[in-house]
């Protein structure tokens, strides 16, 4: 069997990680590259995934020195191919490399459009464009949301036939596992949480601190590591409601974290277009725990959300519209999402390995 070489531009990621493990399972002979900024680090460990290489990259780095290293590398693995073995690559600045070092077809997975987080018109477009170019080169381009398409081909797709979406669902594992009881909840004290990556102190942080400062009675979890220093800025100290967890292991840890919570807050930054569009693994994960999503006005989140019936949609930005919305907030609209998600089937939230593969394995042949 060919070999399938996959260049991972976060190795620790654990999408990319379940991602490969399915084609191993499969029984497709894999080489795994990539890069590693120390972030979900446990993850990697755990996973016990078995790489050919692992090259370490800082955070700090600026945008032109982390490229000239992927550059550098990209380039020796290529040296390393055979030229019937696949490629598969993980991220933008990757799949941008590949698409011209490499004449061959390649399969080009997207979990975030990094043009999105480019302020200047200008600059944003000219990375659209290589964007577009990339999807045109590869065989095949997956993306984690439906928005991604509509942002980058908000008129017609000409590319239709070579993009299929794989959302970012649950580990196979919980196949196996059974949902977690809906326990009765006490108004006068829930447990919020932040699962994942510690960021967007417009909306996320502001949530935690409107409960530190004005609702006592209730808990604020945070579980996961903090991105940037702007969360050590504030003394959180003064607040004996708000808990910090620490990183954890996905999947091994999740049970065990939404047996902890009643209401999961996925209030990302409107003001970020990439957050906007995004379908985040905590929309699966919560309905399957049975725990009510609070998100942002005037996201793709916001819609799934609400055509499913299963959390509410705020304006997180405003102190004053967080505070009134948890001064509102009812036992009964609790409930209701709570039912919502208990409806929803465990097959639609669960990753398919044999499913995603089935979709795939055509384009490897290309």
């Amino acid at each position: 069997m060919k070999n399938i070489i996959f260049i991972v531009q976060q190795l620790s990621q654990p999408r990319s990680i379940k991602r490969i493990q399915n084609f191993l399972d499969a029984g497709y002979n894999c080489k795994v590259y990539g890069f590693n900024n120390k972030l979900y680090e446990e993850n990697l460990l755990k996973s016990g995934l078995k790489t050919n290489e692992i090259w370490p990259i800082k955070k700090d780095d600026k945008r032109i020195k982390k490229f000239i290293n992927y550059y550098k590398l990209i380039k020796h693995v290529l040296s390393l191919t055979k030229e019937d073995d696949h490629i598969y690559v993980f991220g933008f600045e990757i799949g941008l490399i590949i698409s011209f070092l490499y004449r061959g077809n390649f399969i080009y997975e997207e979990a975030d459009i990094s043009a999105s987080r480019i302020s200047q018109p200008l600059f944003r477009a000219f990375l659209i464009f290589l964007d577009k170019r990339i999807i045109k080169r590869s065989c095949l381009t997956i993306f984690t949301s439906e928005a991604f398409q509509d942002y980058l081909f908000p008129h017609k797709n000409p590319y239709g036939n070579k993009i299929i979406f794989l959302k970012n669902k649950l580990h196979k594992s919980f196949k196996l596992k059974s949902r977690i009881e809906n326990k009765k909840i006490d108004i006068h004290q829930i447990d919020f949480g932040f699962i994942g990556l510690i960021r967007y102190p417009n909306t996320i942080l502001r949530f935690a601190k409107i409960i530190g400062k004005y609702f006592p009675q209730h808990q604020f979890h945070f579980y996961g590591e903090s991105e940037g220093n702007f969360f050590k800025s504030f003394d959180w100290s003064n607040f004996n409601n708000i808990h910090f967890h620490g990183s954890f292991r996905n999947p091994d840890d999740l049970i065990n974290i939404y047996s902890n919570i009643d209401i999961n807050i996925c209030c990302y930054d409107p003001n970020s277009i990439n957050a906007t569009i995004a379908e985040p693994n905590k929309l699966y994960e919560s309905i399957f725990f049975n725990k009510p999503l609070i998100v942002s006005l005037g996201t793709y989140l916001q819609k799934r959300v609400e055509s499913l019936g299963v959390g509410f949609s705020i304006n997180a930005l405003s102190d004053e519209e967080i505070f009134n919305f948890l001064n509102k907030l009812k036992i009964e609209d609790i409930q209701r999402c709570k039912i919502k998600c208990s409806r929803v089937l465990s097959s639609e939230l669960i990753n398919d390995p044999e499913n995603d593969i089935k979709l795939i394995k055509d384009y490897l042949k290309c």
